[in-house]
């Protein structure tokens, strides 16, 4: 396997950035890596506040509820707090790993071509 595609497969299935680290390109493949982990951490918190906010409301409920009355107090919480910064978020997660997964691919390509 050439090191475009090892690059490109390390990318897309591992995290963004890694093959950018495995053909030498460290700032470009730090930059990556900081960026994706951060717009993780923001999502993680967005989710975590999300859980938080439906164990309050379940907390708060003075009937015992079943699976599926938690299930839709959690289907409504995830509605109501997701909003568009999640949807922001789920974007800019995705264009960085699918700019990642090409640019490791081109940079490979690259890097074959000059040996």
């Amino acid at each position: 396997m050439n090191s475009a595609w090892k690059a490109a497969l390390l990318s897309a299935l591992v995290i963004p950035g890694l093959g950018q680290l495995v053909l030498k390109s460290y700032v470009r493949g730090s930059i990556m890596i900081t960026t994706v982990v951060l717009i993780l951490v923001a999502l993680s918190l967005k989710i975590i506040g999300i859980a938080l906010s439906t164990l309050a409301k379940i907390e708060d409920s003075a009937v015992m509820l079943n699976v599926m009355d938690i299930v839709a107090i959690g289907w409504q919480a995830a509605k109501n707090s997701g909003g568009p910064a999640f949807s922001v978020l789920l974007l800019l997660l995705m264009g960085c790993w699918i700019y990642s997964t090409i640019d490791a691919y081109l940079l490979g390509g690259r890097h074959n071509h000059n040996r």
